[in-house]
């Protein structure tokens, strides 16, 4: 096993190539979790990787931060 920096930083290596692999979240996910929401909820995203999901929670009228 490596130095924990190296582990922690080990995304950044891949996060292209998983990105292009990573198939995307079903649309339906996000309809249900929006209809579970306020009108206009603000979110926290934690580890947004690539940011593959953050591009859907910005669909709505959300507020990602």
């Amino acid at each position: 096993m490596g130095r924990p920096d190296e582990i922690r930083l080990s995304f950044n290596e891949a996060a292209e190539i998983y990105g292009e692999a990573r198939p995307s979240y079903p649309v339906a996910l996000f309809d249900e979790l929006f209809h579970l929401l306020p009108t206009e909820p603000e979110i926290v995203e934690v580890g947004p990787g690539t940011g593959q999901a953050t591009t859907d929670l910005l669909a709505p009228p959300g507020r990602v931060g």
